[in-house]
């Protein structure tokens, strides 16, 4: 903040003199109490006090609009004239020292240069003396200590004993040679801590493991033979073929055989709803898979038990081939439901599984049937169950068909190219019942 001074008349002195003015100041405004605390006596403050109020009269004089321009322009010529002399002695002056320094041959920096990087001059004959290519120091330094005569060029050479190469020739043979001896020991039996004998030992172990392990999968194959493991595998392997067919005929499956029903039981191992294409969407059918032997009327009290358990309309009970009663053979109905056997080993190579192919087509179509019966009560369901006996028929002579393909094999080709017709004959027969339960659809 700037403060301003305050002038007081001295208590003894209250009359102006002509030309003359006694003020005692008070000053505490920064930049001046700055400026006159620098001088060390009184009388020079006030000298230099004096000075400045001149100074800053003239300045605020200056600055006043009754300013004479006249007397600024005259002071500004002045000047102008006294600054041209100025810039003309200037000028001589430079060009005279700048010819005197620089004037070609005869001014003192080319005669300087020359003295020192000419070829006579200091810096030339220096580094002659020290790089000259054969008197030189340093060519003669590198001579003595580098050259062919030197220490360090016997040392190189080859065919010297002592040199360099020789060393390292016997230092890398020794060091290859320990590093050899060093292998062999890792192929050493005598030697626990080689690494042969740590193989040794390591497949020691691991043939123990393996023998261990075939030993175990030889007991669960004999467990599964003829317990609920073997049972469990078949059912698990089955609904993959099962899912695949759903799919292609637009239903839904769902593997239940680990779920509970609302009665707290698990029979029935899969479940198939219709599709919406179908003309009975939401009706469901149960598939119970056994891989063991079970009489037909024990399998038919289970799917009965099935059906309602997993509340299905129809129900396919599926054995593992082998393990089918006499009665039943290869496909059966009986009643509203379908009998029929698998070949697990057609399941695991992923071959396609004609009988449960049939079994699925015959209970779906069927189901379909009989909601159209109830819906239209116009379906001939005589003339239906005829197709669905034909396909029966079919399915048996196809089964005897390949089996004589597996027993005979010179006329395999052949024997399979009839079982294939076979199934074309069966495709038909269905194709057929499809389109009965189509145009009975459309007469509704």
């Amino acid at each position: 903040m700037t403060s301003a001074a305050v002038a007081t008349p001295p208590a003894d002195h209250n009359t102006q003199l002509a030309g003359q003015l006694e003020l005692t100041l008070s000053i505490s405004e920064s930049n001046v109490v700055a400026y006159l605390s620098g001088f060390p006596s009184t009388e020079l403050r006030e000298a230099k006090a004096v000075e400045a109020l001149k100074v800053g009269v003239i300045a605020i004089q200056s600055a006043s609009p009754t300013l004479d321009t006249r007397v600024v322009q005259e002071k500004f010529s002045e000047m102008r004239g006294q600054l041209g002399d100025f810039v003309d002695e200037f000028q001589t002056a430079m060009k005279d020292d700048l010819k005197h320094y620089f004037q070609d041959k005869d001014g003192q920096v080319p005669r300087s240069l020359d003295a020192v990087f000419g070829p006579e001059g200091r810096l030339g004959r220096t580094l002659h003396d020290f790089f000259g290519p054969e008197a030189g120091k340093v060519a003669r330094l590198l001579q003595t200590q580098i050259g062919p005569e030197s220490a360090f060029s016997r040392a190189l050479d080859p065919k010297n004993k002592d040199g360099i190469i020789a060393r390292i020739e016997k230092a890398v043979e020794k060091l290859v040679q320990n590093r050899f001896d060093e292998l062999l020991g890792e192929f050493s039996l005598d030697d626990d801590e080689s690494a042969l004998a740590r193989l040794q030992k390591l497949f020691t172990g691991a043939l123990s493991e393996i023998r261990t392990a075939v030993g175990v999968r030889e007991a669960e194959a004999g467990h599964k033979k003829q317990g609920h493991v073997k049972g469990m595998e078949f059912e698990g392997d089955l609904y993959t073929p099962f899912a695949e067919l759903g799919r292609q005929l637009g239903d839904e499956t769902e593997c239940v055989g680990d779920i509970k029903s609302a009665s707290g039981k698990k029979t029935g191992d899969y479940v198939a709803t219709l599709g919406e294409t179908t003309g009975a969407p939401g009706l469901r059918i149960v598939v119970e898979a056994k891989n063991k032997k079970l009489k037909f009327k024990d399998a038919i009290d289970e799917l009965q038990e099935a059906k309602q358990n997993r509340q299905a309309d129809r129900g396919i009970f599926v054995y593992a081939k082998g393990c089918e009663p006499l009665e039943v053979g290869d496909l059966r109905m009986a009643g509203e439901d379908v009998f029929c056997t698998v070949d697990w080993d057609r399941v695991q190579r992923g071959e396609p599984l004609t009988y449960l192919d049939a079994a699925y087509k015959i209970a779906r179509t069927l189901a379909v049937a009989t909601v159209r019966k109830d819906a239209a009560g116009e379906f001939d369901l005589q003339l239906l169950q005829e197709q669905v006996d034909g396909v029966v028929v079919l399915t048996g002579r196809i089964g005897e068909i390949m089996t004589k393909a597996k027993t005979v094999r010179s006329s395999g080709e052949q024997i399979e190219k009839l079982a294939d017709e076979m199934k074309q004959g069966m495709d038909s027969r269905l194709g057929a019942i499809v389109a009965m339960l189509r145009r009975g659809s459309d007469a509704d």
